[in-house]
């Protein structure tokens, strides 16, 4: 899916048979993607005094995601509510990035609902697993 640049995040959501539906925009959003290293360093035993180069492998991978939204489905705030309170908090989700490309995968969440008129929403959510990765194709120049 393309989207405009300077369009919000999209989320969607499983329904456990592999079929993903829209029901959120995000702004105010934040995407962080976690690749950090395990030091495994180890001085030379013959030359203790001498340098020592870093080493490290790789170690833990996480993507998480934030931000603010209003619900765009009726039964959005209810299918959200009953995740958040869920015993582990988790889902499937599809998170489309403008201009990047798609995560997918299980993510963890924690919500705060709002209301200002419409049904809003504030989110957090952390991988609780492998994230799936589609770099969204290049647009081609103008012609």
């Amino acid at each position: 899916m393309t989207q405009k640049v300077g369009r919000g995040f999209l989320l969607k959501i499983g329904d456990g048979a592999g079929v993903f539906t829209a029901f959120a925009g995000i702004t105010g959003k934040s995407l962080k993607i976690n690749n950090e290293r395990i030091d495994v360093t180890i001085p030379d035993a013959d030359t203790p005094e001498g340098i020592i180069w870093r080493s490290s492998l790789d170690g833990v991978k996480s993507v998480s995601f934030s931000g603010d939204g209003k619900l765009v489905k009726d039964a959005s705030e209810a299918r959200l509510a009953s995740i958040a309170m869920s015993q582990d908090a988790t889902d499937d989700f599809v998170l489309v990035v403008p201009n990047v490309g798609t995560f997918s995968g299980t993510f963890s969440l924690e919500v705060e609902f709002g209301d200002d008129g419409a049904m809003t929403f504030s989110i957090s959510a952390e991988s609780t697993g492998a994230i799936v990765f589609a770099a969204e194709p290049p647009t081609p120049p103008a012609l």
